[in-house]
């Protein structure tokens, strides 16, 4: 593992059991805005981490540096698998439900993955419309995973 991404783990408190999901990773770079409020991890892994270890991971950056307004992390991995993405979907549909409760209709919604590819089938356009509204935020937050040719193929 990299030393400066030893140190940021060891600075944020991860628990030595996840390390060796970040054995091969590296710490690319911190940006920081000029008046220090927010700040953005570049990491580089092998493969994308558990959502699980990715939430723990976020949660411990975010309270590591309290100072900080606005602690994001970008990552860039070498691998993804189709389950992965499967995982990250789910996940990232509840933080937009969250966010938007009429969303909830499509909690159970069954999707299929092909490539960087969710397809879903919905019952009629105004359901269709209301997930395409939702697809930029799912954009970034795949494009924040290395993810940057996610696409959202909706049908009716």
């Amino acid at each position: 593992m990299q030393e400066k991404l030893e140190m940021l783990l060891k600075q944020i408190q991860l628990e030595a059991e996840y390390y060796p999901l970040f054995q091969s990773g590296m710490l690319e770079r911190i940006i920081g805005s000029k008046d220090r409020k927010n700040y953005c991890f570049r990491l580089h892994l092998d493969t994308l981490l558990p959502v699980s270890v990715y939430k723990h991971f976020v949660a411990l950056l975010c309270k590591g540096f309290p100072t900080i307004r606005e602690v994001s992390v970008q990552f860039t991995v070498d691998q993804v698998l189709a389950d992965q993405i499967q995982e990250y979907f789910t996940y990232f549909m509840e933080i937009c439900i969250a966010q938007h409760p009429i969303l909830s209709m499509f909690q159970q919604l069954e999707s299929k993955v092909e490539d960087h590819k969710i397809k879903l089938t919905v019952d009629s356009k105004a359901e269709a419309g209301q997930l395409v509204s939702i697809e930029p935020e799912l954009r970034a937050q795949f494009g924040r995973l290395g993810i940057d040719d996610f696409e959202l193929i909706i049908t009716i």
